[in-house]
This record gives structure tokens, sequence and C-alpha cells, in this order.
């Protein structure tokens, strides 16, 4: 979309470079904890949800760079969710998130989104138009308070969409995978 607009694509890349006993974060991250070979942080720069968009285009993706792994597998949890599992030389090249909290977040989004949608066309376009609102309303036009009572489960999705909508701060936890 950004692409579409002119705009430059913001790159979505975390990059940590772990030591014997610390972490340093190089950018968009912060350090939560470094010691006892579980390396926890967090995303500070999530402005925005990832864009629901097929793993095939590698634009938006997040990556997570963690370099100064010693060798073996690691999994990637956030939220106690695992994301990703690569080995140590994968995560010093970088590992594209395409999994998680987040992802799960857009996925309810976007079922509320085309629920509300749904309500909204039925109440603007309800089945039996003419016997509801239209000239034989004198028949059924009763149930016409149906329609303004939908109003009010719209207006109760779309502020659960407000809520929905705004990204969410999660804890990642990098830990070794056990033989």
């Amino acid at each position: 979309m950004e692409k579409g607009l002119g705009l430059a694509s913001k790159t979505l890349s975390t990059d940590i470079v772990v030591s014997k006993n610390s972490a340093e974060a190089k950018a968009s991250a912060k350090i939560l904890d470094a010691g006892n070979s579980n390396l926890k942080f967090t995303i500070e720069d999530e402005s925005y949800l990832p864009f629901p968009i097929p793993a095939s285009t590698t634009d938006q993706v997040q990556t997570v760079k963690i370099s100064g792994l010693k060798k073996g597998f690691y999994t990637l949890m956030a939220d106690n969710e695992q994301v990703a599992t690569a080995s140590a030389k994968n995560w010093g090249e970088g590992v594209a998130i395409k999994q998680g909290p987040s992802f799960t977040q857009i996925k309810e989004l976007r079922e509320m989104i085309v629920k509300k949608n749904g309500l909204h066309f039925y109440q603007y376009r309800p089945m039996n138009e003419t016997y509801i609102i239209g000239f034989r309303a004198y028949e059924q036009g009763k149930h016409v308070k149906d329609l303004e009572d939908q109003s009010i489960l719209i207006k109760w999705i779309e502020s659960q969409i407000a809520l929905t909508r705004a990204p969410k701060a999660h804890v990642y936890q990098l830990v070794p995978v056990s033989n």
C-alpha cells in the first residue's frame, strides 16, 4: 500500500547482539533480561499492526536478527506463544516473524469488521424492506424497532474495533531448544 502511494516502506527489523552475560539492542528493542541463556525483550516501535498479507511479500514482514548466540536451535516466544524456531546461524541472519499475538489480533479485528459490515448491510437493506419501512409498513411496521436495536449492536462492535485496532506491547523471549 505504501509503495502504491509513493511512500518509502518502513523496515520492520529488530537487531540484538548477545554477548556472554548481556545483550544490546541496536534498534527498536528494549532488553528486559539477558541472563541464564534466556533473552527477554520488547519491540518498542509497534505503531501499527502488521499487514494481514500473504507471506510471499517481504516488504512488511517483521524481522528479528539476534547475533552472538551459541550454536544450537532457539525458539522465540511472544507472550508465552511460540512464534518461530531457528538455528543460531539463522537468527544471526534474521528470521521473519509471520505469526504470533499481533497476527491473532489482526484476525480478531478482521472478523469484527466483517461482522459489523454484515449487520450494517442488513440494517440498511432489510430482507422485507417493503413490509418494514416501505409502502406496506402498515402490515409489519412494528419491526422497524428491530432495525433501531441493530444500531446499538453496530455501535458496540465499533467500540470493540476501536479497542482492538491499537497495537499492544508484547514481551518476547528467546529460549534454547533442549534436545
